[in-house]
């Protein structure tokens, strides 16, 4: 679309999401399946959710 190599854009948020998982695994008291479930709700979230009805 932009042309810009899709991989290139993912690649330094996915690094950065790696590595604020890593530093809450570390420094908080958080579990981690809880902390997994957590982020699993976060991405699944969407505000527009084209499935509800608006009457």
């Amino acid at each position: 679309m932009l042309g810009v190599n899709p991989t290139l854009v993912l690649l330094p948020f996915a690094v950065v999401f790696a590595l604020v998982v890593s530093y809450l695994l570390e420094h908080t008291k958080i579990w981690t399946d809880a902390l997994s479930s957590g982020l699993y709700f976060i991405c699944q979230f969407n505000p527009t959710n084209s499935n509800a009805s608006h009457t």
